[in-house]
């Protein structure tokens, strides 16, 4: 996952040449060294799991096992290879992009006791969770994991804003500049939760997943987890900077995350405050 600190992270590394291989590794401020070292020990670990779940030959409901379910059209099942690539392609994709999420919202709050109070009032009533999920969908939208998403190719032509655009070419949809449109979010540089109070994101004017019909599979997996991380996290310890100035955002990879983390010092809440919030 270090990887990701480096550009080097977004280049199809494995289909260069083994000259290309040596002397990339060769270099400094690359990552791949470490990175090249280290697979083949992550690699070995996965294999292990699967051979011990294999062996046992009993299927629950976790990962590997509905990945264990899955054949090819001829029914043959997934290799080890290519158990390993889901395996880490969920891992990466399903946890990097949930953390970046989880840290912005500490950002944020850090810099707002205000609505962390109104956030903590609400988890210790118990009888809703509406302000916390209008915090997860404010949070993805100021800071999309993914500022632009994935390309799409035209197919046929197509007149999108008055520009025509003919098969061939690629679209490139941009949460950043979306979700941070003046038109349709007044003042959107604000981390306004209540924006979302009452009110359904916009399946085309709210993309931190992508939009329309060809978004992540994984959107309601991932609002629930840093749901629950962020309800922990208020409820046990309050923020305080340890630089008073914003964090700057940063590429990790194609993520982007708060620089250094963000820095923030976490403290027990006062007993009061802990009871208040207790859930």
């Amino acid at each position: 996952v270090e990887l990701n600190r480096y550009p080097t992270a977004m280049l199809m590394i494995d289909r260069w040449s083994p000259a290309k291989k040596r002397l990339m590794k060769r270099r400094p401020g690359t990552g791949l060294r470490d990175f090249w070292r280290n697979r083949p020990r992550v690699d070995a670990l996965i294999a292990e799991a699967i051979a011990e779940r294999a062996e046992v030959g009993e299927l629950g409901d976790d990962m590997l096992s509905v990945l264990f379910a899955i054949t090819h059209e001829d029914g043959s099942p997934l290799s080890v290879k290519e158990l390993r690539d889901e395996i880490m392609t969920m891992f990466v994709a399903g946890t990097v992009t949930t953390v970046s999420a989880v840290c912005w919202s500490i950002e944020h709050f850090s810099r707002d006791p205000e609505r962390l109070g109104r956030l903590r009032d609400e988890i210790a009533e118990g009888s809703s969770e509406e302000y916390l999920t209008a915090v997860v969908h404010e949070v993805l939208r100021i800071n999309p994991p993914l500022p632009n998403n994935l390309a799409r190719q035209v197919v046929e032509p197509i007149v999108i804003g008055g520009v025509r655009y003919e098969p061939g070419q690629l679209l490139v949809p941009s949460a950043e500049l979306l979700n941070n449109d003046p038109e349709r979010y007044p003042e959107p540089e604000k981390f306004l939760p209540e924006r979302f109070l009452g009110v359904q994101p916009g399946q085309y004017t709210w993309i931190p997943f992508g939009g329309g019909h060809t978004r992540c599979m994984g959107d309601r997996i991932a609002i629930h987890e840093i749901k629950v991380m962020l309800r922990e996290l208020v409820t046990s310890v309050d923020f305080e900077r340890a630089d008073p100035e914003p964090a700057r955002p940063v590429p990790r990879g194609p993520v982007v995350v708060p620089q250094h983390g963000p820095r923030i010092v976490l403290r027990p809440l006062s007993p009061q405050t802990a009871a208040a919030a207790t859930y």
